[in-house]
């Protein structure tokens, strides 16, 4: 897998997921930052960080990818929940996406920020 396809296959999973439409609604997986107008909840596909894998000939890469999750509800336990089915959806493969952390954060009187971090590996080279 590239990381073109990384970025493909995570959105796909997630944006097919029932559970996961089931409590975001239909249509809220974006792989871009929304501005503040839009109310949560809602997830995008964030960042990524490639490092060097586990392969000696420098074959395959190490990739850490970040999903943000945003919501407007006044508590955490929304985005909590939501951050469970993403494991859930992402981690049916054990293979595939391993969980690394997730962080909750109060980001003013509006938002709560989810941010949970997965990896993977990939192949190195040319997309």
């Amino acid at each position: 897998m590239t990381l073109t396809e990384l970025y493909e296959d995570v959105y796909r999973r997630l944006s097919s997921s029932p559970e996961l439409t089931l409590l975001l609604g239909e249509g809220r997986i974006y792989d871009y930052m929304l501005d503040d107008s839009i109310p949560g909840p809602y997830v995008v596909v964030g960042d990524t960080n490639e490092v060097e894998g586990r392969l000696i000939n420098d074959d395959e890469r190490k990739v850490y990818i970040r999903l943000h999750i945003w919501s407007s509800y006044h508590g955490r336990s929304q985005t909590i929940a939501i951050e469970r089915v993403l494991e859930d959806v992402l981690m049916t493969d054990k293979n595939n996406y391993i969980f690394e952390n997730f962080q909750l954060l109060h980001e003013d009187e509006q938002w709560i920020h989810g941010v949970v971090t997965f990896r993977t590996y990939i192949e190195k080279g040319i997309e």
